[in-house]
């Protein structure tokens, strides 16, 4: 771990919260979700959301969910300038140290809590007006 807070969870564990946060959040019987991301480890998770909606980077910003720590998860396929932790692992940290420094934890990204009642995607891609397309997803428990 370096200086700032944020804390890379064991392989076991992380993997444990991805099959949790996939159970609450992707539609698993979806054609793209079985060819794309379980077959080819390819594709992004958000394509495969049960019924997200587009949301401003900057009303995520102001969200009271990220007042406190979050989980950070990446798409297998997701560039990472991170070389000190495996693709697959969750990161735990606070959201404004996500704020100090955006970029470095680059491009579609999932932001979520341990309720896994919400989560928050940011994308690669630009919306219509050449913002980031961003996501956000209620869980199956909570739609």
């Amino acid at each position: 771990m370096n200086n700032s807070k944020e804390v890379f969870l064991p392989l076991e564990e992380s993997k444990k919260l991805r099959e949790k946060y996939i159970a609450s959040f992707i539609d698993t019987e979806g054609l793209y979700y079985k060819n794309y991301i379980l077959e080819k480890e390819d594709g992004f998770l958000w394509d495969c959301f049960i019924s997200a909606n587009t949301i401003e980077l900057s009303e995520i910003l102001q969200s009271p969910f990220l007042k406190k720590a979050v989980y950070v998860l990446w798409d297998k396929t997701s560039y990472t300038p991170f070389l000190h932790f495996h693709i697959e692992q969750v990161l735990l940290i606070p959201m404004e140290e996500v704020l100090k420094e955006p970029v470095k934890y680059t491009e579609d990204l999932y932001l979520f809590d341990d309720s896994f009642k919400w989560t928050y995607a940011l994308t690669h891609e630009n919306n219509e007006y050449g913002r980031r397309l961003c996501f956000e997803q209620k869980g199956k428990n909570n739609a």
